[in-house]
């Protein structure tokens, strides 16, 4: 079995606000690439469960995170409908 990593890098200020963040994806071709917000989701089965990491820096301005919860919540829909047609 192939497995492949995923790996995001957070700095934090002394407060332990997200003051740099950046992620790197083997299998893509991505390295250390700089991002200003991150939602991760994974779903526990044992407990039925969804375990949440969100992630901003606090120099992202107002107007972009409204953007970015915006293509996210339109995604997950385009997402949901495409596998489980309901």
């Amino acid at each position: 079995m192939k497995k492949t990593q995923i790996i995001f890098d957070v700095e934090l200020d002394k407060n332990k606000i997200p003051e740099k963040i950046s992620w790197s994806a083997s299998d893509g071709g991505i390295k250390a690439k700089e991002s200003k917000a991150a939602f991760i989701s994974v779903w526990d089965d044992k407990v039925q469960e969804t375990l949440k990491i969100d992630l901003w820096t606090k120099d992202m301005p107002l107007d972009q995170m409204n953007v970015f919860f915006h293509q996210t919540l339109v995604s997950m829909s385009d997402t949901f409908l495409r596998s489980t047609q309901n």
